[in-house]
């Protein structure tokens, strides 16, 4: 998870920042934290099809943040677990619920 910027601070000297955590989280990764919000494990609710995988698609991708937070004082300031949650309820705000409330979801 990362994003790069470009900076020119007055004074300073333009550049480029990979922003993240320098933490890498795989697919299962999402899923076992989403999913483990209700206290249920993904595999019975997901099926992978390798039809669908990309032979293009990048294996690693990582942020080296060392940069930004050595000349910037950026850092982290949402784990990947709170991020996880935070996209989730969004998602159940959508449809008029919370997390507690879909815990209890009849079906």
């Amino acid at each position: 998870m990362y994003e790069e910027i470009g900076v020119d601070a007055s004074g300073g000297c333009a550049g480029d920042y990979a922003i993240g955590t320098g933490e890498s989280y795989s697919i299962r990764d999402f899923l076992d934290a989403a999913f483990g919000l209700f206290g249920l494990g993904w595999e019975p609710f997901v099926e992978i099809d390798p039809t669908y995988f990309r032979p293009t698609e990048v294996e690693f991708s990582q942020a080296e943040p060392a940069r930004a937070i050595a000349e910037l004082g950026w850092k982290p300031e949402v784990t990947f677990k709170a991020l996880v949650a935070e996209m989730v309820e969004g998602d159940l705000a959508e449809v008029g619920l919370t997390v507690g409330e879909a815990r209890n979801f009849p079906g």
